[in-house]
């Protein structure tokens, strides 16, 4: 019994806890679905809302035509935003721009939205509507680029909608209200004001990064064109909005921070602007823009606080900020050009030029002087780079910035600022000698040493940016410490910039010395009758050559002196070649020539030339020939050259030099002479005559000259939607120097539009255009050269990669395992020897590829080895054994064999150097007593490039 009750009373308390688990647990399911349906009618509720908010929006903003009164507009915006959706309302918000733009052009305060600010109990709300709607307005700007559009025009037309809105109003210049009503317009300053908040507002929401961005993606060019993305109306739109924070701040230095820090390190802003949108320069007061900027620099340099320093200025050996600032300085020298002439009338030459050589020295600290290594890499200008490399996002502007770079050496630029200097000085220096003959006769050294005097003066100055007040009038004075001071800043500034520029070295000094007369104006500045060249010599003489004033600008002069004639002296092989080699006909060409070199003195090297010398001759007169930098032909991206189509802007008798390329190419063939240059494969193609072949296809060998082209013209080619959209025509525009041109492919290209039916034909063309078309000129006169050595007949024989092989010979590593096997050794050497054992070891395990390319051009005067290999070298290579200096060696005798056999050496041979004579490929190698020394002396003589005159 006992039992049995205690088991009812479990099963009744069992009962109970189930039945009370199931009464909370229905308790909660009534709660949530109240709690559901609460939240489903609140979404209801709110979705009904927004519709009926949306619905009377688009009846209202929809017809700008017929304005409403600006506080019911007011009242619907506050209602739009209380449920504004950032991912679908991006239309609204255009269409709500385009009404209220449209609303400030009304004179009748009632309709126009500024109106809703003049009344009292709206105003505040205004202030922060007006926020919100440009603070919307910057935050679509920011994924203008990322955003899906239902078309390609979308981004192009939002984009202006919205720019076109905030500069609206950011400026009471476009407020119509003030036209119709007097009494309006003592607010104006009140309104201005308030112009000035919502900037300072916009630049706290990161406005001007959203800018930056804007550019940035707005100059990547079209897809298929060279035309950018971004059109003039934008452009000009967002350059204004980039300078009210300047105007309205009056410069201040925390803006003009940002400013040159994020806008103005934009690559290629400065030549985009002025190529597009010229107008935007007439927004400043005359060159207010520049001033400005020299003063913030200015400032930088004097400033001790690195606060008022950008960080492109701070860590400049920072690859991300070394790009900025070499953007920045590439703005800043364009900006100089299109106000020169400003600049040359008011005297603000010298202050450009001291804020220029301010931007040199901070690009400066990002260059090394040694090789590559695992903490460096290449750059495109700066040459060998002491971090990351450079920004790949630089790569596609790297052109447009290596343009504004160069007009720094171009005949306008050099002529304000120095050649025009330079002939005032002398100028005055004649009108004081012939006026003060006399005195200047009884004593002779008199005006050398108040030239020099001066110079030293005008170096000495403590302030480094001189105050153009406290200079000495250049009309009163024989020699003006302003005028010497000018001459010497811009040597310094040239100076500081082949140092800097590693890779644009060559363009500045062949701009120097052959785009003005600055080389005969040196002459005359250091000879004349009573100047001063000896001066300099005594002085150099006299000074302690570690004082600090040795390398100032005292100097630079003849620093950029002795820079400029250097190349002006060694430079001139192509031009010596042309005149002597290129009326040669094809049976004169097949001849032997003997070639002479001079030294940098201008003097002929010592030497006799049995084929070696013509060898080297012909290695750098190709090299040379080749080099993009002569203009007459290009590299692709892989480093393969093809002719240049914008020759004839360099040289009046363009395809005379090209032309005599083909010639001298052919001969290097003819000789078996294996060269550095690889042609690109549709050139070759070309000169071989397989173009004419009906399999021939221009599309399928466009990516050895054009990869980026090539996959534009596929994505066009396999282009998913109508092709129409992409807003193509049968027309290409190129870039000529600042002058955009525009060619048609066919007749009428230009209104011709690419559709689905002839998109085939336009991709065909466009290639047809890149590598035939552009260059055809330049092709018939290089395969003209070309064929006076070769017939065409014989070039059948060949393939592109064959002909490619006598040209360049095999890609590969030099194999010197080869070249020991067919070795001959003289005057006491072999194979054994300790002496080339080292020689070996050092060649495979010590020195890198280039320096073994280097020995290679050291004794056969190339640095490629045979076309089948250095079994072919004729003559053997070999190598002997000298003990006597270079002028005493009358080769081997008994005793210096057995000496060199036995390795017995005479005293001594560690001061002498290796040496070579290339017409027999023989090393002339000095018995070294250990390896380290024959490593290093080695090292030594084949990077001196000495010539003859290196023993």
């Amino acid at each position: 019994m006992n039992y049995s009750a205690l088991e009812k009373k479990d099963e009744f308390l069992l009962n109970v806890k189930v039945a009370r688990e199931e009464r909370a647990n229905e308790t909660k399911k009534i709660k949530s679905i109240i709690l559901l349906q609460s939240v489903i009618r609140t979404w209801l509720a709110r979705r009904r809302y927004r519709k009926l908010i949306l619905q009377e929006f688009e009846q209202v903003i929809n017809d700008v035509h017929h304005l409403k009164l600006a506080v019911n507009i007011f009242h619907l915006i506050r209602k739009l935003f209380s449920v504004w959706n950032n991912e679908i309302d991006r239309n609204r918000l255009c269409s709500l721009c385009r009404y209220i733009t449209k609303s400030l052009e009304e004179e009748n305060i009632s309709y126009n939205y500024i109106g809703v600010f003049l009344i009292k109990e709206h105003s505040v709300l205004w202030i922060a509507q007006l926020k919100e709607i440009l603070k919307k307005c910057n935050f679509y700007l920011k994924s203008i680029f990322t955003d899906t559009y239902s078309n390609a025009a979308e981004p192009q037309n939002t984009m202006i909608i919205l720019l076109h809105t905030m500069v609206s109003l950011t400026s009471i210049n476009t407020w119509r209200i003030f036209n119709s009503n007097e009494n309006l317009r003592i607010l104006k300053p009140g309104l201005n004001q308030l112009c000035h908040n919502t900037v300072g507002f916009l630049m706290s929401q990161n406005f001007y990064y959203t800018l930056k961005e804007i550019l940035c993606k707005g100059f990547m060019p079209v897809i298929g064109t060279n035309k950018i993305t971004l059109t003039n109306t934008c452009l000009m739109a967002v350059m204004i909005l980039t300078c009210r924070p300047l105007l309205y701040s009056d410069f201040t230095n925390h803006i003009m921070l940002k400013f040159t820090e994020i806008i103005f390190t934009v690559p290629a802003l400065i030549y985009h602007v002025h190529n597009l949108s010229p107008q935007f320069f007439a927004s400043f007061e005359e060159e207010q823009l520049l001033n400005q900027i020299v003063l913030f620099l200015k400032n930088c340099e004097i400033s001790t606080h690195t606060d008022n320093y950008p960080t492109l200025f701070i860590n400049s050996a920072n690859v991300s900020e070394s790009n900025k600032l070499l953007c920045f300085t590439a703005n800043f020298i364009e900006l100089g050009k299109i106000y020169l002439e400003q600049m040359k009338k008011k005297n603000q030459i010298l202050d450009f030029m001291n804020a220029l050589s301010f931007l040199l020295t901070k690009c400066q600290k990002c260059v090394i002087n040694h090789r590559s290594s695992n903490l460096t890499q290449w750059h495109p200008i700066l040459g060998w780079f002491s971090q990351d490399g450079y920004d790949v996002n630089l790569h596609e502007s790297l052109p447009l910035i290596k343009r504004q770079l160069s007009l720094l050496w171009s005949k306008v630029f050099l002529s304000a600022i120095l050649e025009e200097s330079l002939q005032l000085f002398l100028h005055n220096t004649s009108i004081a000698e012939s006026s003060g003959s006399t005195k200047i006769n009884n004593n002779k050294n008199n005006f050398g040493k108040k030239a020099l005097n001066l110079l030293v003066d005008a170096a000495n100055v403590n302030v480094r940016w001189k105050n153009k007040n406290t200079l000495i009038n250049a009309e009163t004075k024989l020699l003006s410490n302003e005028i010497t001071y000018k001459i010497m800043i811009a040597c310094r500034l040239y100076h500081t910039m082949i140092n800097t520029f590693i890779q644009l070295r060559l363009d500045i000094l062949t701009g120097l010395c052959y785009q003005s007369d600055i080389l005969s104006l040196f002459w005359k500045y250091f000879l004349s009758q009573n100047g001063g060249l000896k001066y300099f010599y005594r002085y150099v003489s006299s000074v302690d050559k570690s004082n600090e004033l040795f390398v100032d600008v005292n100097f630079q002069i003849l620093l950029l002196f002795g820079e400029c004639m250097v190349h002006y002296i060694t430079n001139h092989i192509v031009e010596d070649a042309f005149y002597c080699l290129h009326k040669l006909n094809s049976i004169e060409i097949k001849q032997a020539f003997r070639i002479k070199f001079l030294n940098e003195e201008g003097l002929e090297e010592a030497g006799i030339d049995q084929a070696g010398i013509f060898k080297e001759f012909m290695v750098d007169l190709l090299k040379k020939l080749f080099d993009p930098s002569l203009n007459l032909f290009r590299k692709t991206s892989n480093g393969h050259v093809y002719p240049s189509s914008m020759t004839n802007m360099s040289e009046m008798n363009h395809l005379d030099l090209i032309e005599f390329c083909g010639k001298m190419l052919a001969k290097a063939i003819y000789e078996g002479i294996v060269l550095d240059v690889r042609l690109a494969s549709f050139f070759l193609s070309q000169i071989l005559g397989q173009t004419q072949s009906s399999l021939y296809s221009y599309l399928d060998d466009l990516p050895s000259l054009d990869e980026e082209l090539f996959r534009s013209l596929m994505y066009v080619k396999r282009y998913e939607g109508n092709v129409s959209d992409l807003c193509l025509t049968f027309s290409t525009t190129e870039d000529y120097f600042g002058t955009v041109v525009t060619r048609e492919l066919v007749p009428g290209g230009k209104v011709t539009n690419v559709t689905e039916y002839n998109k085939i034909i336009y991709v065909h063309l466009m290639a047809y255009d890149r590598m035939h078309t552009q260059i055809k000129r330049q092709t018939i006169a290089f395969a003209k050269g070309f064929h006076n050595i070769f017939s065409k007949d014989s070039l059948n024989l060949f393939s592109v990669p064959e002909l490619q092989l006598l040209i360049s010979g095999e890609d590969e590593p030099l194999n010197f395992d080869q070249l020991r096997l067919h070795t001959q050794y003289y005057g006491g050497f072999h194979d054994s020897h300790k002496v080339i054992v080292w020689l070996w070891d050092i060649l495979k395990n010590d020195f890198t590829e280039e320096e073994r390319g280097l020995f290679l051009k050291f004794v056969t005067s190339s640095s490629k080895p045979p076309v089948l290999g250095f079994a072919f070298l004729n003559p053997p290579f070999s190598i002997r054994c000298v003990e006597v200096s270079e002028d005493e060696d009358l080769g081997d005798s008994v005793g210096s064999v057995i000496r060199g056999f036995f390795t017995i050496r005479k005293k001594g041979p560690e001061h002498r150097l290796p040496t070579s004579s290339t017409c027999f490929n023989l090393l002339k190698l000095p018995n070294y007593s250990r390896k380290n020394i024959l490593k290093d002396k080695l090292r030594y003589a084949i990077t001196a490039n000495s010539g003859f005159e290196l023993s």
